[in-house]
C-alpha cells in the first residue's frame, strides 16, 4: 500500500500519515506494507518521520519522476 504526500508536515499530510500510523498494527497483521511517497528531501522526511513516530518508510521523490508517472497512469 502506498500513499502520496504533497508536503511533509502540512496538516493534511500529517493527518493522513498519522492515520496510517495509528492503524499500523492492523495493517501489519494483514501482511501489508505501507510506503509514503513525497517530493520532500530525505533529511526532511527522516525528521518528520521521527517527530510523528511513523513506523513505516517514507520515500523521497524530489524530481517528481514517480509522482508524475503515477498521476498520469
Amino acid at each position: 500500500m502506498y500513499y502520496c504526500l504533497s508536503k511533509a508536515g502540512t496538516p493534511g499530510c500529517t493527518t493522513q500519515a498519522c492515520g496510517f500510523r495509528d492503524q499500523f498494527p492492523r495493517i501489519q497483521s494483514a501482511n501489508a506494507t505501507i510506503l509514503g511517497l513525497s517530493p520532500d528531501q530525505p533529511e526532511d522526511l527522516l525528521k518528520w518521520k521521527a517527530e510523528e513516530q511513523l513506523p513505516y518508510d517514507l520515500l523521497s521523490d524530489p524530481d517528481h519522476a514517480i509522482l508524475e508517472m503515477w498521476a498520469h497512469g
